[in-house]
Order: C-alpha cells, then sequence, then structure tokens
C-alpha cells in the first residue's frame, strides 16, 4: 500500500512539475482559444507577448543578477552550460504567465470562476516549479509576475485607446 501511494505520488508531482515547466506555452493556447473569436485581442495579445518576451531578455542583460546555483534540469534535453552566466532577473516564465493570465481575466474571464481558478493554479505551479529546481530567486519570479500583470495591464490600455481612436 505505501509503495502505490508513493507511486502515485510521484506521478502527480512530475505531472505538477511538467504544467509549471511548460506553463507559458499551456497559456498561450488557452489564450488563442479563448480569444480565437475576438481577432481584435488576439493580435493585441501576441503583439503584447511578443513585447513582454523582448523586454524580459534586454531587461536580464541590463540587470545582470545570476540565477540560484545549482540549476535542476527538468527535461533530458536542457543544456545547462555551467561556464556560461545565465540572468534571471526577471524570471521569463512567471512574467509571460502572469502576463497572459492577467490580459485574459481583463478580456474574457472575469465572471468565470472555474477558469480563473485554473489560471492562478498555473500561476502557482509556474512559480513553484521554477523556485523548486532552483531557476529562480523568489524575488525574481514575484517581479517577473508584477511585470508580466503590469505589461498586460498597458496593451490592453493602449488596445483601447487605438480602438476609442478609430
Amino acid at each position: 500500500m505505501i509503495e502505490y501511494v508513493r507511486h502515485n505520488y510521484n506521478k502527480i508531482k512530475n505531472f505538477v512539475y511538467a504544467i509549471g515547466y511548460f506553463g507559458e506555452v499551456i497559456m498561450f493556447i488557452l489564450a488563442v482559444v479563448l480569444l480565437f473569436k475576438n481577432y481584435t485581442d488576439l493580435i493585441f495579445y501576441i503583439i503584447g507577448l511578443g513585447f513582454s518576451d523582448t523586454l524580459n531578455k534586454y531587461l536580464k542583460k541590463i540587470i545582470k543578477q545570476s540565477r540560484p546555483e545549482n540549476v535542476i534540469k527538468y527535461l533530458d534535453s536542457e543544456k545547462i552550460d555551467k561556464t556560461k552566466v545565465v540572468y534571471g532577473m526577471p524570471s521569463g516564465h512567471s512574467q509571460n504567465v502572469f502576463y497572459s493570465i492577467f490580459y485574459l481575466y481583463m478580456c474574457c474571464v472575469r465572471d468565470q470562476n472555474l477558469i480563473l481558478l485554473l489560471f492562478a493554479f498555473m500561476g502557482i505551479i509556474t512559480i513553484y516549479q521554477r523556485y523548486t529546481f532552483y531557476n529562480h530567486t523568489i524575488l525574481q519570479l514575484v517581479v517577473g509576475a508584477i511585470l508580466g500583470i503590469s505589461i498586460a495591464y498597458s496593451v490592453l490600455y493602449i488596445k483601447n485607446m487605438v480602438l476609442n481612436v478609430m
């Protein structure tokens, strides 16, 4: 019985880690599905996500805060070069997941409690996975989440300004 519980616990734990690791991709797919019928929201979402990702790369080069030591690979195919400095501030996973969560919340799921609960779970699991595998510090993850929410708010603000002008 104990071995059965341990085996299932490991399966659940690995499933949760997979959700966290692939959180950005999962949220992107959910966004495309949820925004598919609203072409304008979808286009602004994709442009904003591209901006978020690009900004993240530049901020890492400017801030130059290292990731924690002893990063654990999630996938065997991941290449971790210990001789190369890889920056972690802000967390790109956290930033893009929370960008997607906030954008979708504001556009289409504000009144859908079950979906909001799922999105909250996605955000928490992404942060948990990135922290547990020593990819980021808590500060890097929180700054990424705040930045992602701020970018989503800004993109939605710009979208509303553009649409009101037309």
